[in-house]
């Protein structure tokens, strides 16, 4: 990959997530602009964490869908859908889009609906650098708010 690619990437990591401080497990605080950009940015950390994506590539489209009665439900279930795809077939996305209910609009009284089109590759682990292994996404600790800013959630993997 580029130079120019890593440092969007950098970029980007600083931009969508940091690291919380947890005693054992990985502790994530998520940021986006809407709840689209959010889901993506979920889904980027969860990536970013297992897997040095710099050296995936978007060889193959992977759809994953996930509903709940709020945003942080409907999320919690996205990137345990991820995980999933990562445990049985070692997909990781490169890159990513979200919807959430067919655009990107908050709906009060739910039910949410996120729709995840990923583009990536099976991992190999003689191309592939993979860095952790996530055992669950939790409900411990998951929130999701909307604030000045845009939206911000926390998320806390099982390592």
């Amino acid at each position: 990959m580029t130079e120019n690619y890593e440092e969007r990437i950098a970029a980007r990591r600083g931009e969508a997530y940091s690291e919380l401080d947890h005693p054992s497990d990985l502790f994530l605080e998520i940021r986006g602009r809407d709840a689209c950009q959010l889901a993506e940015n979920a889904l980027f950390a969860f990536y970013d964490q297992i897997a040095d994506i710099q050296g995936f590539e978007p060889r193959r489209a992977q759809t994953l869908e996930a509903t709940g009665a709020g945003l942080g439900e409907a999320l919690r279930a996205l990137l345990a859908e991820a995980l999933y795809r990562f445990d049985t077939e070692g997909f990781v996305a490169a890159d990513g889009e979200v919807t959430v209910n067919e655009g990107c609009e908050a709906v009060p009284d739910g039910p949410w609906r996120l729709s995840a089109q990923l583009w990536g590759e099976s991992a190999d682990r003689n191309r592939h650098t993979l860095s952790r292994e996530i055992k669950a996404v939790t409900y411990h600790r998951l929130t999701v708010s909307h604030t000045a800013e845009g939206w911000r959630a926390t998320v806390l993997f099982d390592l």
